[in-house]
């Protein structure tokens, strides 16, 4: 019995040893993977289609699927004393400004949101960390229906 006891302290404090030493990763270390947006608001308003992505890199680049078919890469950049996100799109002459977002990140968890904006809602976005996309661009266009106005994104051994 006393050794059973002594063998779960060790266990638990091994535990929260391990724990705290894992927490001591910097904001720029814990948000590189691929996050899937679970919550996507606009004011009171629920956005999205369930399948919208961030994707960012140890390079500081990202990519994103913002909404459906909207597949946008660039660049991110942490202001860790402030947990500000700062996002630049890959084309500049698109006319495009530096989107920035609050964020808060825990563990496999992503916050990303607005403090202040010029519209009157407030984007919130909640994101949980995962393997691989919840979608990819050529499964987006592969279930796509076909017609006269996606045409050119056809595929090219489409034999409609």
């Amino acid at each position: 019995m006393r050794k059973s006891i002594l063998s779960l302290s060790l266990l638990a404090g091994v535990l929260v040893l391990f724990s705290a030493c894992n927490s001591g990763k910097s904001d720029k270390e814990s948000i590189v993977g691929i996050w899937h947006v679970v919550d996507y608001r606009v004011g009171p308003m629920k956005m999205g289609d369930g399948k919208c992505w961030f994707e960012f890199k140890a390079d500081g680049s990202m990519a994103t699927r913002a909404d459906a078919y909207a597949y946008e890469q660039g660049t991110y950049e942490l202001d860790e004393a402030n947990h500000i996100l700062k996002m630049r799109d890959s084309n500049p002459d698109d006319g495009k400004p530096e989107s920035q977002l609050n964020y808060e990140v825990k563990g496999d968890s992503l916050r990303l949101f607005e403090t202040k904006s010029a519209v009157p809602y407030l984007l919130n976005l909640r994101l949980v960390r995962t393997a691989k996309y919840p979608i990819t661009k050529e499964e987006e266009l592969a279930a796509a229906p076909y017609d006269d106005s996606n045409a050119a994104t056809a595929p090219a051994d489409s034999t409609h």
